[in-house]
């Protein structure tokens, strides 16, 4: 039987893929599949142990490409990591505002509040312990430049690019790959393809596939959590800013970001605690939560994730609204949550949010109808707003001669747009309604998930044959996993650990 782990990586023989289009996607996520493929080419034999006719070779020094080839060097088997960028890691080096937390959105399985990865044996390639991404970022670069000094097991090259790998002509087995900058064609016996997911996007396009909008990226330092979101008073030392925020997009880094502005908290985990939910609600939530993530495993778009996240989304709602009838646990969310938050409206297409993360969720939620309910300056105005697109992007004044297509995410910040919605009933029906809506903002904040259009293309042969029959094996592929939280040795203590 085929190591199933294995199968659901493959795209040709000796050839796995760790990177676009699989799902879920979290950093955790990534350091599973990283340390799990090492290990089952080794069970299965398809590469060996201090084999150094019979390297490997990673792909893309991310989070599960140094995780796999970390493990490598623990297991003591030969590999080469390519980075085609000039350091490691670069997505987290550029966010010293983003907070990550390894088991947070495990939430409410019983061990999300551990903070650290793995909370339990086996030690996994990479130290994960919640922290600031770019100190995360730095911390593994450092790991990862120790372990590739030379004489070692592990061979690391950064600014090259694998251009090309086929299948070794004179019918080794292995393949073959090549590199640009060219250091000539070498072979591998297996080959792990961790070259990335594609860029957030953050940013509006027109038809024509021109930026006509470029708002502050996910994986980039912002001021999200002061009075002002980083809008700058009109003069030095002047009065505070107005700021009025508008975030487009209902998945998890739209919410993420609506939390952060509304709580100032560096973390879901933060807020959570703050307010002391109630035990219970972790216990209400979890039946309802499995269901919804197990039909998403076999689904195939939102056309089977809609009935889902609509059902899910009405629980959480009925969850908030009945802890919102407790005096007790209003008057923490009050005292939990500033006085001065600004306008804040979230408009996302459907009729329910579509965070894979149920904290998210949830919070989201408690915190929008708390705001709407108990806040006088956010009574008017509905905060989580259903069934619209963002279809276009103007500077409110028409006479500015400011251009958003010329500025960069922080040249837009602080200055009146007017975001143009469209009405978008399904998620699933990409027809969009006759009605608009026109809401200002100068805080306008984009989160429409991955552009996977941006993901780093497979390195076979350029020609159209070849990338059809790739496109359609990577088709054919099992692509949403129901990854286990951690990894466990065959005997809790054995080889593995």
């Amino acid at each position: 039987m085929a190591d199933p782990f294995l199968l659901a990586h493959r795209v040709l023989p000796r050839f796995y893929l760790l990177s676009y289009p699989l799902a879920p996607l979290s950093i955790r996520d990534q350091i599973i599949r990283g340390r799990w493929m090492l290990d089952r080419l080794l069970d299965t034999g398809t590469i060996k142990s201090n084999d150094s006719d019979g390297r490997m070779l990673v792909v893309g020094a991310g989070v599960a490409g140094t995780s796999a080839a970390l493990r490598a060097v623990e297991r003591q088997v030969y590999v080469k990591l390519v980075e085609k960028a000039s350091a490691p890691f670069l997505v987290q080096a550029s966010a010293a505002t983003r907070w990550i937390d390894p088991t947070q959105y495990d939430w409410p399985a019983d061990h999300w509040l551990s903070a650290t990865y793995n909370w339990t044996v086996p030690d996994m390639p990479l130290r994960f312990r919640a922290d600031w991404a770019n100190l995360l970022a730095a911390r593994w670069t450092i790991e990862l430049r120790a372990k590739a000094r030379p004489g070692t097991y592990l061979e690391y090259v950064e600014n090259s690019e694998c251009v090309d790998v086929r299948p070794d002509a004179s019918n080794t087995g292995r393949l073959v790959a090549t590199f640009d900058p060219d250091s000539g064609a070498e072979p591998f016996s297996a080959v792990i393809w961790a070259g990335g997911f594609g860029d957030e996007l953050s940013r509006l396009r027109n038809a024509a596939g021109q930026t006509i909008y470029r708002g502050m990226p996910f994986w980039r330092t912002d001021q999200f959590t002061t009075p002002t979101c980083g809008v700058a008073p009109a003069s030095l030392g002047g009065p505070a800013p107005q700021v009025r925020v508008v975030i487009a997009g209902g998945g998890d880094g739209a919410l993420q970001d609506f939390l952060r502005i509304t709580t100032r908290t560096k973390s879901a985990v933060e807020f959570y605690r703050k307010i002391r939910v109630p035990s219970d609600v972790e216990r209400q939530v979890y039946s309802p939560a499995d269901r919804c993530e197990r039909n998403w495993i076999w689904g195939e778009g939102n056309l089977h994730d809609h009935r889902p996240h609509f059902l899910l989304d009405s629980t959480y709602q009925d969850v908030v609204e009945a802890l919102l009838s407790d005096p007790s646990f209003r008057a923490r969310l009050d005292s939990a949550i500033p006085r001065d938050v600004p306008p804040i409206r979230v408009f996302y297409p459907c009729d329910h949010l579509t965070a894979f993360y149920g904290l998210n969720r949830f919070l989201a939620r408690l915190v929008a109808t708390f705001l709407n309910l108990y806040r006088e300056q956010h009574h008017k105005e509905k905060i989580l707003n259903r069934g619209w697109r963002l279809v276009d992007v103007k500077p409110d004044d028409p006479n500015s001669t400011h251009s958003c297509r010329a500025m960069g995410p922080t040249g837009c910040l602080g200055v009146w747009h007017r975001a143009i919605f469209q009405e978008a009933p399904r998620c699933y029906d990409k027809t969009l309604g006759t009605a608009t809506h026109d809401e200002r903002a100068n805080v306008l904040i984009i989160r429409f998930g991955i552009d996977t259009h941006l993901a780093p293309r497979l390195p076979f042969p350029q020609n159209k044959t070849t990338q059809a029959e790739v496109a359609k094996l990577v088709g054919e592929m099992q692509l949403r996993h129901h990854l286990p939280y951690h990894i466990l040795a065959p005997d809790q203590g054995g080889s593995w650990a």
